[in-house]
């Protein structure tokens, strides 16, 4: 057994997972060879000063804040449905402007307006994949929120077909939080997804978007 491959094992061979022979083909080789004995003594010496370090608490809403900057990545690469304005939460589901006060009253819903109240502002091709993007601004850090989102029958989570509802429940971070949802589009029609924002079991508002899915062309 070459060096080469003898390197491949030990990491293995540290963490006691090799197979008694192949330890012993290995144990044979180091006792013959300087150079991957002295690779060896190096591994374990990393390997000391990794176990060594004591785990790092994560900062409050790191995981909150880490999904935001992933699904912001995805939001800018994808091609989306964008109901975002700064500063504030825009879910394009009616036509209103409410405030909803959690605590101090720290979150706000604004909504574009719409020359018709049943217009579809969006609209997806059949068997088009597309993401559903929601920017919700806070100004202050909030826990305990979940927001449910039903799809009607033309519809579907792009990753679960099957899949009619979608559940998020965390918390907001001070600033922009973003949550995307993949959707496809499964038959031919004018749709209203339903959702609902709520916390502490309490639903804080109920939404409607309509939503038109168009065959594809050609």
């Amino acid at each position: 057994m070459n060096c080469k491959k003898i390197e491949e094992f030990l990491s293995a061979y540290i963490d006691n997972q090799l197979s008694p022979g192949l330890k012993k083909d290995v144990d044979l080789h180091l006792k013959g060879c300087l150079n991957c004995s002295k690779r060896l003594a190096d591994l374990k010496t990393v390997v000391g000063l990794v176990s060594s370090l004591e785990p790092k608490q994560l900062p409050q809403y790191y995981q909150t804040q880490l999904d935001a900057k992933l699904a912001e990545s995805i939001r800018q690469d994808s091609r989306r449905f964008s109901l975002w304005t700064s500063f504030t939460w825009q879910m394009v589901f009616g036509v209103f402007f409410l405030g909803i006060f959690i605590g101090s009253g720290v979150l706000y819903v604004s909504q574009k307006t719409i020359k018709k109240p049943n217009e579809a502002i969006y609209s997806i091709r059949i068997n088009e994949m597309g993401v559903l993007t929601f920017n919700l601004y806070s100004k202050e850090n909030v826990k305990s929120i979940v927001f449910n989102v039903k799809l009607p029958d033309g519809i579907s989570l792009a990753s679960k077909p099957k899949e009619k509802t979608f559940h998020w429940q965390g918390e907001l971070v001070k600033g922009e939080n973003v949550i995307s949802l993949y959707v496809k589009g499964m038959k031919p029609g004018n749709w209203s997804v339903n959702a609902h924002l709520q916390s502490d079991g309490t639903i804080l508002k109920e939404f409607n978007m309509p939503l038109t899915v168009t065959e594809k062309k050609g």
